[in-house]
């Protein structure tokens, strides 16, 4: 059975996130430094795609893959999920494939997936009732 029935199950997710990282002093102090980076994230499995944006300290994510993005990475809203809430180790996803950078900066990548969401992932889970 699929995590998401669709994007907007996706979508309420990574958005719950986000507000959570916001509500965060300690995360914020994580990306305070970050001057410009775009991650995208290609979901094929449920035909979406999301940007984060971190510019100047500040975060935001927008749907569909930006164009000036520095990274795209390419996985199922599956894999994603268990990525961020911990149950699939991030070597083991890009040795097997199950990962695939489509374009990519690794500077601006490493910045991008350091970001403290993990226990965010699973705080949002939980409120939306999805499977830990």
């Amino acid at each position: 059975m699929a995590i998401f029935k669709n994007s907007d199950d996706f979508w309420n997710l990574v958005s719950r996130v986000l507000e959570m990282l916001k509500e965060d002093e300690k995360a914020l102090k994580s990306i305070e430094n970050i001057v410009d980076v775009k991650v995208a994230y290609n979901l094929p499995d449920i035909n979406f795609g999301y940007t984060t944006i971190i510019t100047n300290g500040k975060i935001s994510i927008s749907k569909g893959i930006d164009e000036e993005t520095h990274v795209i990475i390419k996985m199922t809203s599956e894999d994603f999920y268990n990525l961020n809430i911990g149950k699939l180790d991030s070597m083991k996803a890009l040795i097997s494939n199950a990962v695939t950078i489509e374009k990519g900066d690794m500077k601006k990548m490493v910045q991008a997936t350091n970001l403290p969401t993990s226990q965010f992932y699973k705080l949002a889970a939980k409120e939306l009732g999805l499977p830990l």
